[in-house]
């Protein structure tokens, strides 16, 4: 008597999807607080959530050093300003000087999204806007601006999609504590 033996293919032998080290911020909102977070119709009627999807978002962190001169050089301010330039949200001043605390994680590479802004493009949309937006408003005068960092990071978000009444949206919700800065768009 002949006895088959039944060869099963191996499963374990796929390649696994280690991802990448990078520094993030860290995660602070979970899938159970996202409701309390969702923007409200009429600040009453809460959208009902259809879907949620989790990723991690790279952003920009870009220090310049500016100096506004009045009359000759001895009559100058100078200082340095930080702007977060988020491919969602916009930019932003970190005016108050909240530090983002990034660690280093590891990220798979599914959960990182195909929305990025180049360096050079960044480096743009903090110089204009620390330009025109921030700084002419604070000295009434074009500055002169240098840039002296530029860092990249990763931030943790949330894309759900929620149905209101007939209307369906998607909304992005920051998944860190840095999520509620003052945004230029």
């Amino acid at each position: 008597m002949v006895t088959k033996r039944l060869v099963k293919p191996l499963t374990g032998s796929k390649e696994k999807d280690e991802g990448i080290t990078v520094k993030a911020t860290r995660q602070v909102v979970f899938e159970d607080d996202i409701s309390d977070l969702l923007r409200k119709r009429f600040f009453l009627f809460s959208p009902k959530i259809n879907s949620t999807e989790m990723f991690y978002l790279q952003c920009w962190k870009v220090l310049l050093k500016y100096s506004v001169a009045y009359f000759k050089e001895t009559r100058a301010d100078r200082g340095s300003i930080e702007f977060i330039v988020d491919p969602i949200k916009g930019s932003a001043a970190n005016e108050e000087k909240i530090d983002l605390s990034l660690i280093k994680k590891s990220i798979p590479s599914a959960l990182i999204s195909e929305k990025k802004l180049s360096k050079e493009r960044a480096e743009k949309k903090a110089i204009v806007d620390a330009r025109w937006k921030v700084l002419l408003s604070k000295f009434k005068r074009p500055p002169e601006l240098e840039v002296v960092s530029v860092d990249v990071f990763y931030r943790p978000y949330y894309k759900v999609d929620t149905i209101c009444g007939s209307k369906e949206g998607i909304q992005w919700i920051p998944a860190d504590d840095f999520g509620n800065y003052f945004v230029y768009n």
